[in-house]
């Protein structure tokens, strides 16, 4: 998803809501990364982070363009902002092969996170307007129409791979508890870093 597509779905999309964050801590990773290597780990993204901060204190100039100019003193500034556009337009960002000499990245592809359900407001009531057919949401028992009057923070069960759901329904006077794991598709491609 490009960053535009980003911005126009966040308020339908819960992927489209986060997607920027997460891309963005991962192209300054790269960053650091780079510029590591570039000057034999003398210098890391703590320098020219700092030289921003100096630059805005002073009245300067801070945005964009002068972000990538003071990155260029590092690392090539051309490369690195195509890099930026490339990520921005949507292009899949691996993560560098290692953080340090003890942090290395391992692929372990997972299931993409699927609540299942999507929940619409009718007078100060939460109700399942949509489960998708098949999905885990289904199988644990959620209705279209049943109303939620207790659920945990989805984001938590989204951040955390091994997290289920639970939350409390009611359907016609009758309130009963799912529970269940938010995954499901087939696996997608997925990093992570592990101490070696």
């Amino acid at each position: 998803m490009s960053s535009i597509e980003c911005s126009e779905k966040a308020w339908t999309n819960t992927h489209a809501q986060r997607l920027p964050y997460y891309r963005s801590v991962l192209f300054l990773l790269h960053l650091d990364h780079d510029i590591r290597a570039a000057t034999n780990n003398r210098a890391t993204l703590r320098q020219p982070v700092n030289e921003l901060l100096q630059r805005q204190t002073r009245g300067e100039s801070y945005g964009f363009e002068d972000f990538f100019d003071i990155v260029g003193k590092y690392v090539d500034r051309s490369a690195t902002l195509a890099t930026f556009m490339n990520m921005s337009a949507g292009s899949w960002l691996v993560p560098p092969p290692a953080l340090g000499s003890t942090i290395k990245a391992v692929r372990r592809d997972q299931w993409v996170y699927d609540a299942g359900y999507v929940t619409e407001t009718f007078d100060n009531k939460v109700i399942i307007a949509k489960v998708t057919p098949g999905s885990n949401a289904e199988r644990a028992g959620c209705r279209v129409g049943d109303q939620l009057t207790f659920g945990e923070y989805r984001y938590g069960a989204m951040d955390d791979y091994g997290r289920n759901i639970s939350m409390t329904l009611r359907r016609e006077e009758r309130e009963f508890m799912v529970e269940y794991w938010p995954r499901g598709g087939e696996p997608v491609e997925s990093w992570q870093y592990v101490v070696v």
